[in-house]
């Protein structure tokens, strides 16, 4: 009798031994924090979508720009809502369609800016046109610090989820890598 509680002791000791460096308490953490920071960079993007419609305005009836406003609204109008982005980092293709989406989108933003200042001076001295401006311009580098935090975190949590014994952990919590 004595043998076999000793065996459960044992046993015991070696499961809490074996398990202390398994890093759920850390992983937990690291992956909440990595789901804050997406969370931001949604707000973000939400938030610089949202005054691209005053862009549109500023330009309309600008026969010279017509293609790339064009452009712009079909890009628009497949940016996905902040509740559907919020659900891209499972889907590592979905993901990247997003990022792609959202760099031809920036692009698009910039090429219209071009074209105003060659093509439209008018607009250059509108106190509405350089508030807009301003307020994109700030949009876009809470955009970037956004992007930037995300990474930092996702990496990290990529980081630790690798890790032996800590691999087996992410898979027991049914975390993935993140994108």
């Amino acid at each position: 009798m004595r043998i076999r509680a000793m065996r459960g002791v044992a046993l015991a000791l070696l499961l809490s031994l074996g398990l202390a460096g398994c890093g759920f308490g850390e992983l937990r953490s690291q992956h909440a924090a990595t789901e804050r920071a997406w969370r931001d960079v949604v707000e973000q993007d939400q938030r610089w979508l949202a005054v691209l419609p005053k862009l549109l305005q500023f330009c309309q009836g600008k026969g010279s720009m017509a293609p790339a406003l064009v452009q712009l609204q079909a890009y628009l109008g497949r940016v996905p809502n902040a509740d559907k982005a919020k659900g891209l980092l499972d889907d590592a293709v979905a993901f990247q369609q997003y990022q792609a989406l959202k760099q031809a989108l920036h692009g698009t933003v910039l090429q219209l800016g071009q074209q105003v200042q060659q093509q439209s001076p008018d607009l250059l001295i509108d106190p509405h046109y350089r508030d807009w401006m301003w307020q994109a311009r700030q949009m876009q580098q809470e955009q970037q610090m956004a992007w930037q935090h995300y990474r930092s975190e996702a990496d990290q949590f990529n980081q630790t989820a690798d890790h032996f014994p800590k691999s087996w952990s992410a898979t027991l919590l049914g975390l993935s890598k993140r994108p």
